[in-house]
């Protein structure tokens, strides 16, 4: 079921960075390293670093989603609950380093990663039809956050405005399957 989550943090971070398909790729930032040496000796004033997409993103903030599958198989229901774990590492250049970590239903890791955010994103969306974006408030882990709510086809998710990694909560419904997550914890850090 880990292509679903890949899909629908695909999906959030193409509409999101990518301008959702807007002609000049509108909201695309972060540097990833993959762009071309410009030549700056050190020597030269460093422009400023964008640090806007991070929103209030802080090196210590850990947060844990739960995730509750339910594939049709037959007759029968099969249900399975997993934990995702986050925790930012570090923030540089307008990037963060944040550390996935994937947990069974007891909270025993099963795997982690580290990874960046944000992406630069290139090439347009293949769906032609754009998902319907809306601002939602979402009571979850104990606060209130406000949202984006991103609807499309067979999904719904609602992603935290102050803190851009956090799904706080999201919906999938297919032929066969359905899953939800939910955000159920959320530190700040320190």
């Amino acid at each position: 079921m880990r292509w679903i989550r890949a899909l629908l943090v695909g999906l959030l971070t193409a509409c999101l960075f990518s301008g959702c398909g807007d002609a000049e790729g509108a909201g695309n930032t972060g540097n990833m390293g993959n762009e071309a040496n410009t030549g700056n000796t050190g020597n030269e004033a460093e422009e400023p670093v964008d640090t806007s997409a991070l929103g209030g993103l802080e090196v210590g903030m850990s947060w844990l989603t739960k995730t509750v599958n339910k594939v049709k198989a037959g007759e029968d229901t099969l249900e399975r609950v997993m934990f995702t774990r986050y925790e930012v590492l570090k923030i540089e250049q307008g990037t963060c380093t944040f550390k996935q970590s994937n947990l069974d239903a007891k909270k025993i890791v099963i795997d982690s990663v580290e990874d960046t955010y944000p992406k630069n994103i290139t090439g347009s969306a293949t769906d032609p039809v754009r998902p319907k974006i809306s601002d939602e408030t979402v009571e979850a882990a104990g606060r209130s956050f406000k949202c984006l709510k991103i609807e499309s086809e067979g999904s719904t998710i609602w992603s935290s405005t102050e803190f851009p990694l956090v799904t706080v909560r999201s919906l999938v419904k297919a032929d066969m399957l359905e899953s939800e997550t939910t955000l159920e914890e959320f530190n700040i850090g320190g």
